[in-house]
Protein backbone atom coordinates (compact mmCIF):
# COMPACT_ATOMS: atom_id res chain seq x y z
CA UNK A 1 0.00 0.00 0.00
CA UNK A 2 1.07 3.20 -0.51
CA UNK A 3 -0.21 6.81 1.39
CA UNK A 4 0.98 10.08 -0.11
CA UNK A 5 0.24 13.51 2.44
CA UNK A 6 0.44 17.19 1.87
CA UNK A 7 -0.53 20.35 2.86
CA UNK A 8 0.69 24.08 3.73
CA UNK A 9 0.92 25.80 7.38
CA UNK A 10 1.64 29.11 8.01
CA UNK A 11 2.15 30.66 11.59
CA UNK A 12 2.88 34.29 12.67
CA UNK A 13 3.84 36.10 16.39
CA UNK A 14 4.54 39.29 17.31
CA UNK A 15 6.64 40.00 20.21
CA UNK A 16 6.62 43.42 21.69
CA UNK A 17 8.22 43.55 24.73
CA UNK A 18 9.87 46.38 26.78
CA UNK A 19 11.30 47.66 30.23
CA UNK A 20 12.06 51.43 30.33
CA UNK A 21 14.23 51.78 33.43
CA UNK A 22 16.67 49.86 31.17
CA UNK A 23 15.95 50.88 27.90
CA UNK A 24 15.51 47.01 27.13
CA UNK A 25 13.17 46.81 23.90
CA UNK A 26 12.63 44.01 22.06
CA UNK A 27 10.05 44.23 18.35
CA UNK A 28 9.51 41.34 17.29
CA UNK A 29 7.77 39.88 13.92
CA UNK A 30 8.16 36.28 12.67
CA UNK A 31 6.21 34.48 9.92
CA UNK A 32 6.99 31.01 8.34
CA UNK A 33 5.03 29.40 5.46
CA UNK A 34 5.89 26.04 5.49
CA UNK A 35 4.87 23.56 2.65
CA UNK A 36 5.26 19.26 3.03
CA UNK A 37 4.94 15.93 2.23
CA UNK A 38 5.31 12.72 2.34
CA UNK A 39 5.26 9.25 0.99
CA UNK A 40 4.31 6.44 2.59
CA UNK A 41 5.24 2.82 1.25
CA UNK A 42 4.58 -0.68 2.61
CA UNK A 43 5.26 -2.99 0.46
CA UNK A 44 4.19 -6.28 3.05
CA UNK A 45 3.61 -6.67 6.22
CA UNK A 46 7.11 -6.55 7.55
CA UNK A 47 8.41 -2.98 5.50
CA UNK A 48 7.24 0.19 5.97
CA UNK A 49 9.44 3.57 4.48
CA UNK A 50 8.44 7.37 5.03
CA UNK A 51 9.71 9.80 2.83
CA UNK A 52 9.26 13.60 3.53
CA UNK A 53 10.56 17.11 3.52
CA UNK A 54 9.26 20.22 4.69
CA UNK A 55 10.10 23.70 2.92
CA UNK A 56 10.09 26.86 5.14
CA UNK A 57 9.62 30.51 4.06
CA UNK A 58 11.11 32.60 7.51
CA UNK A 59 10.70 36.23 7.58
CA UNK A 60 12.12 37.67 11.23
CA UNK A 61 11.86 41.15 11.46
CA UNK A 62 13.24 42.15 15.04
CA UNK A 63 14.68 45.21 16.68
CA UNK A 64 16.77 44.69 19.84
CA UNK A 65 17.63 47.76 21.92
CA UNK A 66 19.82 47.66 25.15
CA UNK A 67 20.49 50.68 26.93
CA UNK A 68 23.01 52.15 24.01
CA UNK A 69 23.04 48.65 21.95
CA UNK A 70 20.91 48.26 18.73
CA UNK A 71 20.52 45.08 17.01
CA UNK A 72 17.84 44.09 14.16
CA UNK A 73 17.36 41.13 12.31
CA UNK A 74 16.03 41.22 8.79
CA UNK A 75 16.00 37.68 7.34
CA UNK A 76 14.27 36.05 4.58
CA UNK A 77 15.04 32.44 4.35
CA UNK A 78 14.18 29.19 2.76
CA UNK A 79 14.67 26.00 4.49
CA UNK A 80 14.18 22.56 2.96
CA UNK A 81 14.27 20.34 5.93
CA UNK A 82 14.42 16.29 4.48
CA UNK A 83 13.31 13.08 6.76
CA UNK A 84 13.44 9.37 6.23
CA UNK A 85 12.28 6.82 8.43
CA UNK A 86 12.33 2.82 7.98
CA UNK A 87 10.50 0.63 9.74
CA UNK A 88 11.09 -3.29 9.57
CA UNK A 89 9.32 -6.47 11.90
CA UNK A 90 11.42 -9.02 11.85
CA UNK A 91 8.66 -10.98 13.33
CA UNK A 92 5.49 -10.57 15.76
CA UNK A 93 8.12 -9.54 18.91
CA UNK A 94 10.96 -7.78 17.26
CA UNK A 95 10.89 -5.07 15.32
CA UNK A 96 13.62 -2.41 13.98
CA UNK A 97 13.38 1.82 13.26
CA UNK A 98 15.78 3.72 11.81
CA UNK A 99 15.46 7.39 10.31
CA UNK A 100 17.16 10.63 9.78
CA UNK A 101 15.50 14.20 10.24
CA UNK A 102 16.76 17.82 9.58
CA UNK A 103 15.93 20.89 11.79
CA UNK A 104 16.88 24.49 11.53
CA UNK A 105 15.87 27.69 14.36
CA UNK A 106 16.05 31.04 12.30
CA UNK A 107 17.72 33.96 14.66
CA UNK A 108 15.28 35.28 16.57
CA UNK A 109 14.97 36.07 20.30
CA UNK A 110 13.48 33.13 22.68
CA UNK A 111 11.73 32.86 25.11
CA UNK A 112 15.51 32.06 27.31
CA UNK A 113 16.59 35.13 26.17
CA UNK A 114 13.43 37.20 27.92
CA UNK A 115 14.51 36.18 31.25
CA UNK A 116 16.33 38.44 33.67
CA UNK A 117 18.20 36.97 36.43
CA UNK A 118 20.88 38.84 38.36
CA UNK A 119 24.47 38.51 39.61
CA UNK A 120 26.17 40.22 42.52
CA UNK A 121 23.12 42.86 42.61
CA UNK A 122 22.95 43.61 38.70
CA UNK A 123 20.65 42.89 36.24
CA UNK A 124 22.02 40.27 33.42
CA UNK A 125 19.98 40.89 29.78
CA UNK A 126 20.41 38.56 26.86
CA UNK A 127 20.93 40.57 23.46
CA UNK A 128 21.31 39.04 19.80
CA UNK A 129 25.02 39.52 18.46
CA UNK A 130 25.36 40.89 15.02
CA UNK A 131 24.97 39.03 11.60
CA UNK A 132 23.76 35.90 13.38
CA UNK A 133 23.15 32.97 11.30
CA UNK A 134 20.27 30.22 11.23
CA UNK A 135 21.02 26.83 13.38
CA UNK A 136 21.38 23.57 11.85
CA UNK A 137 20.64 19.98 12.99
CA UNK A 138 20.86 16.40 11.50
CA UNK A 139 19.67 13.90 13.45
CA UNK A 140 19.62 10.21 13.13
CA UNK A 141 18.42 7.65 14.97
CA UNK A 142 18.48 3.88 15.15
CA UNK A 143 16.26 1.33 17.57
CA UNK A 144 15.37 -2.12 18.13
CA UNK A 145 12.04 -3.04 19.72
CA UNK A 146 10.67 -6.34 21.38
CA UNK A 147 7.35 -6.83 22.66
CA UNK A 148 5.87 -10.23 23.58
CA UNK A 149 3.52 -11.80 26.42
CA UNK A 150 5.10 -14.67 28.92
CA UNK A 151 1.47 -16.54 30.15
CA UNK A 152 -0.25 -13.26 31.67
CA UNK A 153 2.67 -11.20 31.60
CA UNK A 154 3.21 -8.08 29.28
CA UNK A 155 6.92 -7.29 28.76
CA UNK A 156 8.19 -4.83 26.09
CA UNK A 157 11.83 -3.49 25.77
CA UNK A 158 13.39 -0.26 23.71
CA UNK A 159 17.15 0.28 23.32
CA UNK A 160 17.95 3.01 20.60
CA UNK A 161 20.81 4.75 19.20
CA UNK A 162 20.92 8.38 18.68
CA UNK A 163 23.45 11.18 16.92
CA UNK A 164 22.79 14.62 16.26
CA UNK A 165 25.17 17.36 14.86
CA UNK A 166 24.39 21.02 15.06
CA UNK A 167 25.90 23.61 12.91
CA UNK A 168 26.18 27.07 13.95
CA UNK A 169 24.61 26.26 17.29
CA UNK A 170 23.30 29.08 18.90
CA UNK A 171 25.66 29.69 22.28
CA UNK A 172 25.29 32.29 24.99
CA UNK A 173 28.56 34.52 25.87
CA UNK A 174 28.82 36.35 28.83
CA UNK A 175 30.53 39.63 27.94
CA UNK A 176 30.49 40.87 31.31
CA UNK A 177 29.37 44.69 33.03
CA UNK A 178 29.70 46.08 29.27
CA UNK A 179 26.97 48.73 29.98
CA UNK A 180 27.70 51.97 32.07
CA UNK A 181 25.01 50.76 34.83
CA UNK A 182 26.75 47.96 35.43
CA UNK A 183 24.26 45.91 34.17
CA UNK A 184 26.05 42.38 32.70
CA UNK A 185 25.55 41.68 28.78
CA UNK A 186 25.27 38.42 27.34
CA UNK A 187 25.29 37.85 23.54
CA UNK A 188 23.99 34.96 21.61
CA UNK A 189 26.43 33.95 18.63
CA UNK A 190 26.76 31.07 16.55
CA UNK A 191 29.54 28.68 17.57
CA UNK A 192 31.69 26.19 15.40
CA UNK A 193 29.88 23.15 15.99
CA UNK A 194 28.72 20.55 18.27
CA UNK A 195 27.37 17.21 18.51
CA UNK A 196 25.39 15.02 20.92
CA UNK A 197 25.45 10.87 20.59
CA UNK A 198 24.15 8.36 22.99
CA UNK A 199 21.85 5.49 24.10
CA UNK A 200 18.72 5.12 26.12
CA UNK A 201 16.17 2.14 27.08
CA UNK A 202 12.65 1.50 28.00
CA UNK A 203 11.68 -1.27 29.74
CA UNK A 204 7.83 -2.12 30.69
CA UNK A 205 6.73 -5.37 32.77
CA UNK A 206 2.89 -5.81 33.42
CA UNK A 207 2.78 -8.89 35.12
CA UNK A 208 -1.26 -8.81 36.32
CA UNK A 209 -4.04 -6.18 36.13
CA UNK A 210 -2.81 -5.60 39.98
CA UNK A 211 1.18 -4.53 39.18
CA UNK A 212 2.89 -2.61 36.34
CA UNK A 213 6.29 -1.41 35.96
CA UNK A 214 8.33 0.83 33.90
CA UNK A 215 12.15 1.83 33.81
CA UNK A 216 14.38 3.91 31.67
CA UNK A 217 17.70 5.18 31.23
CA UNK A 218 19.74 7.75 28.64
CA UNK A 219 23.32 8.03 28.51
CA UNK A 220 24.59 10.42 26.37
CA UNK A 221 27.55 12.66 25.02
CA UNK A 222 27.81 15.88 24.43
CA UNK A 223 30.31 17.77 22.88
CA UNK A 224 31.85 21.42 20.84
CA UNK A 225 33.94 20.58 17.72
CA UNK A 226 36.48 23.02 19.26
CA UNK A 227 36.31 24.35 22.64
CA UNK A 228 32.72 26.94 23.25
CA UNK A 229 34.18 30.43 24.73
CA UNK A 230 31.18 31.15 27.50
CA UNK A 231 33.00 34.24 29.02
CA UNK A 232 35.00 37.16 27.14
CA UNK A 233 34.84 40.22 28.97
CA UNK A 234 36.89 43.07 26.79
CA UNK A 235 37.15 45.29 30.08
CA UNK A 236 39.39 42.21 32.00
CA UNK A 237 42.86 43.54 32.08
CA UNK A 238 43.89 40.03 32.27
CA UNK A 239 41.98 38.83 29.40
CA UNK A 240 40.30 36.14 31.06
CA UNK A 241 38.36 33.83 29.19
CA UNK A 242 36.60 30.81 30.22
CA UNK A 243 35.89 27.95 27.60
CA UNK A 244 33.78 24.16 27.93
CA UNK A 245 34.20 21.44 26.27
CA UNK A 246 31.03 19.83 26.68
CA UNK A 247 27.33 21.20 27.28
CA UNK A 248 26.25 22.80 30.34
CA UNK A 249 23.55 21.37 32.61
CA UNK A 250 23.67 18.47 30.37
CA UNK A 251 24.34 15.15 32.94
CA UNK A 252 25.71 12.77 30.96
CA UNK A 253 22.99 10.07 31.97
CA UNK A 254 20.07 9.66 33.73
CA UNK A 255 16.94 7.62 34.56
CA UNK A 256 13.67 6.70 35.43
CA UNK A 257 11.43 4.20 37.12
CA UNK A 258 7.92 4.19 38.18
CA UNK A 259 5.62 1.21 39.62
CA UNK A 260 2.29 0.35 40.64
CA UNK A 261 0.64 -1.91 42.85
CA UNK A 262 -2.95 -2.27 43.36
CA UNK A 263 -3.47 -3.96 46.83
CA UNK A 264 -7.59 -3.79 46.64
CA UNK A 265 -10.17 -2.07 44.61
CA UNK A 266 -9.98 0.92 46.73
CA UNK A 267 -6.14 0.95 47.42
CA UNK A 268 -3.18 1.32 45.81
CA UNK A 269 0.60 2.56 46.16
CA UNK A 270 2.73 4.30 43.48
CA UNK A 271 6.69 4.47 43.85
CA UNK A 272 8.81 6.19 41.49
CA UNK A 273 12.34 7.42 40.80
CA UNK A 274 14.21 10.02 39.15
CA UNK A 275 18.34 9.51 38.42
CA UNK A 276 20.01 12.59 37.40
CA UNK A 277 23.96 12.11 36.84
CA UNK A 278 26.65 14.50 37.62
CA UNK A 279 27.07 17.58 34.91
CA UNK A 280 28.67 20.66 34.23
CA UNK A 281 27.20 23.91 35.66
CA UNK A 282 28.22 27.99 35.79
CA UNK A 283 28.55 29.80 39.05
CA UNK A 284 29.09 33.63 38.06
CA UNK A 285 31.03 34.54 41.39
CA UNK A 286 31.99 38.35 40.92
CA UNK A 287 30.01 41.98 39.13
CA UNK A 288 32.13 41.42 35.93
CA UNK A 289 30.12 37.84 35.44
CA UNK A 290 33.23 36.00 35.49
CA UNK A 291 32.06 32.67 35.79
CA UNK A 292 33.32 29.07 38.14
CA UNK A 293 32.86 25.91 36.43
CA UNK A 294 31.20 23.31 38.82
CA UNK A 295 30.96 19.74 38.99
CA UNK A 296 27.59 18.81 40.31
CA UNK A 297 26.78 15.95 42.07
CA UNK A 298 24.69 13.17 41.30
CA UNK A 299 20.88 13.05 42.63
CA UNK A 300 18.28 10.25 42.93
CA UNK A 301 15.00 11.48 43.45
CA UNK A 302 12.87 8.54 45.27
CA UNK A 303 9.16 9.02 45.72
CA UNK A 304 6.26 7.21 47.25
CA UNK A 305 2.38 7.80 47.31
CA UNK A 306 -0.74 5.61 48.38
CA UNK A 307 -4.10 6.35 47.13
CA UNK A 308 -7.53 4.94 48.89
CA UNK A 309 -10.41 5.43 46.89
CA UNK A 310 -14.15 5.42 48.36
CA UNK A 311 -17.84 6.60 47.57
CA UNK A 312 -19.26 9.80 49.49
CA UNK A 313 -22.69 10.18 48.31
CA UNK A 314 -22.69 10.76 44.32
CA UNK A 315 -18.85 11.42 44.69
CA UNK A 316 -16.04 9.27 44.00
CA UNK A 317 -12.80 10.67 46.59
CA UNK A 318 -9.64 9.37 45.90
CA UNK A 319 -7.29 10.49 48.98
CA UNK A 320 -4.07 10.32 48.43
CA UNK A 321 -1.00 11.21 50.95
CA UNK A 322 2.31 10.73 49.95
CA UNK A 323 5.87 11.95 50.28
CA UNK A 324 8.31 12.94 47.13
CA UNK A 325 12.35 13.05 47.32
CA UNK A 326 12.28 10.84 50.19
CA UNK A 327 16.39 11.01 50.37
CA UNK A 328 16.43 14.48 50.21
CA UNK A 329 18.89 14.32 47.20
CA UNK A 330 18.87 18.14 46.62
CA UNK A 331 21.12 20.91 45.79
CA UNK A 332 23.18 22.07 48.70
CA UNK A 333 25.16 25.01 47.76
CA UNK A 334 22.28 27.52 46.17
CA UNK A 335 23.72 30.62 46.35
CA UNK A 336 22.61 33.24 48.88
CA UNK A 337 22.30 36.96 49.75
CA UNK A 338 22.32 40.05 47.81
CA UNK A 339 25.43 39.03 45.39
CA UNK A 340 24.18 35.30 44.28
CA UNK A 341 23.42 34.12 41.01
CA UNK A 342 20.01 33.82 40.59
CA UNK A 343 20.65 31.11 37.71
CA UNK A 344 22.74 28.85 39.69
CA UNK A 345 20.18 26.20 40.06
CA UNK A 346 20.29 22.45 39.01
CA UNK A 347 19.00 18.84 40.57
CA UNK A 348 15.72 17.97 41.54
CA UNK A 349 12.68 20.83 41.41
CA UNK A 350 11.86 20.11 45.82
CA UNK A 351 13.09 19.15 48.51
CA UNK A 352 11.78 16.26 51.01
CA UNK A 353 8.23 17.27 50.81
CA UNK A 354 5.06 15.96 52.69
CA UNK A 355 1.74 15.79 50.55
CA UNK A 356 -2.22 15.31 51.14
CA UNK A 357 -4.24 15.19 48.18
CA UNK A 358 -8.49 14.79 47.68
CA UNK A 359 -9.67 14.40 44.43
CA UNK A 360 -13.40 14.31 44.11
CA UNK A 361 -15.23 12.63 40.83
CA UNK A 362 -19.02 13.06 40.73
CA UNK A 363 -20.66 9.62 39.81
Amino acid sequence: TSVFVMGAELQHNQVDDEIAGYNRIIDQSLTTFGLYAQYEWKPNEKLTALLGSRYDITHVNGNYTLQNIFRNSNLRKGVLSPRFTLLYKFNEDWQFRGGYARGFRAPQAFNEDMHISSVAGEQRFVILSENLKTEFSDAFTASLSYACTWGNTQVSFLTEGFYTTLKNQFVTINTGASLGNGTILEEVSNGEGAYVSGANFELNIVPSAKFNLQAGGTWQKTAYNNAQVIYDNPNDLANTKVSITEFLRTPRSYGYFNSNYKATQKLSFDISAVYTGNMSAARVINADGLPLLVKTPSFLELNLKNTYQFKLKNLMIDCSLGVQNIFNSFQKDFDTGPTRDSDYVYGPARPRTFYLGLKFRSL
